[in-house]
């Protein structure tokens, strides 16, 4: 029986703690970048065909969509968050997550499925970051939820992930005190969107070697906005607006303004999985549009206040 003194059941971490210390042998732990499309699902069934289940943490994956990346919208590089997968695959594991021998695990999770723990509320939860909760206090129960840092000035409302058959959606809200410096003339800001990740061209071969066509990933559509209220006084000058159209992709974006407010948007939509080798200098030319595009500025120029009148001399 593993050492379950002190593990929470109910903790992913704590059982692969558990699992990592008592079971070290049904324990993996892969540090090589690992492709998230296909390399993962081999090495698992690798491993069961040579009559294997253990637990694997792949701590570097790296993500064939463009939008997972190291960022909100990165590049296809490697992932900040490690994926953990096999957990449910091993009977002797499961049997020491319930705390039973292997043999009585059907039993007990016969029992287990019958019997539920009941929910427990608080006030104050452990964490304060940035996770989502409704009013009833389920994770990522939507339609919109809400958070606010410690200085109540950044919101974020997200839309329900499991209702798949609607776009997932993210607004947030932020206000920050001297976000500009008004003495710098002109005052220049990038457009506060999330950067819209592509793949990198292809390198150059070595000679006599293949080049493998260009993945984009699974098809996908993404759009952000944005709208920024500038002070009274402020005049902007605007980027202009891009538009590319492929076969494989297209990317448009608008920049706009009323008065004192400005709205910018960009729109990109993968179109195919994969760009031909033979046609990698055109999707060079269609990134580097996208790149240029994202690199321009807003151009904002403030009025001075006027000089206040001279006071009169005053009598001797």
């Amino acid at each position: 029986m593993p050492s379950t003194a002190n593990v929470d059941n109910q903790s992913l971490r704590s059982f692969l703690r558990m699992v990592e210390t008592d079971y070290p042998q049904e324990f993996l732990r892969i540090r090589k970048p690992v492709n998230t499309r296909f390399e993962m699902t081999a090495i698992v069934f690798e491993l069961e065909r040579a009559g294997k289940s253990p637990i694997v943490i792949f701590e570097n994956p790296i993500s064939e969509n463009p939008i997972f990346g190291n960022q909100i919208f990165g590049n296809q590089s490697a992932n900040s968050m490690p994926v953990v997968t096999n957990v449910a695959a091993n009977r002797t594991l499961l049997a020491a997550c319930l705390g039973v021998e292997p043999k009585d695990l059907p039993t007990a999770f016969r029992e287990r499925c019958q019997k539920y723990i009941p929910c427990e509320l608080v006030r104050e939860a452990a964490s304060k970051g940035g996770y989502f909760t409704s009013e009833k206090g389920d994770v990522f129960q939507g339609p919109s939820e809400e958070v606010t840092d410690d200085n109540g000035n950044t919101s974020v409302n997200a839309s329900d992930p499991y209702a798949t058959r609607e776009p997932f959606t993210v607004e947030y809200e932020i206000e920050q005190p001297k976000f500009v410096d008004w003495f710098k003339k002109p005052v220049r800001i990038p457009a506060l969107l999330p950067q819209l990740g592509l793949p990198d061209p292809p390198a150059k071969p070595a000679p006599g070697a293949a080049i493998a066509p260009i993945d984009l990933g699974t098809p996908l559509e993404v759009e952000t906005h944005m709208t920024l209220h500038l002070p009274p006084g402020t005049t902007a000058s605007l980027p202009t607006g891009t538009s590319v159209q492929r076969d494989y992709a297209t990317f448009a974006s608008q920049y706009s303004a009323k008065g004192l407010t400005i709205t910018a948007s960009r729109h990109i939509n993968f179109l195919l999985r994969q760009v031909p080798t033979e046609r990698a200098t055109d999707y060079t030319a269609f990134l580097r549009a996208v790149q240029n595009d994202q690199a321009q500025d807003f151009t904002l120029n403030r009025e001075s206040p006027a000089p206040s009148p001279a006071s009169p001399p005053g009598k001797p």
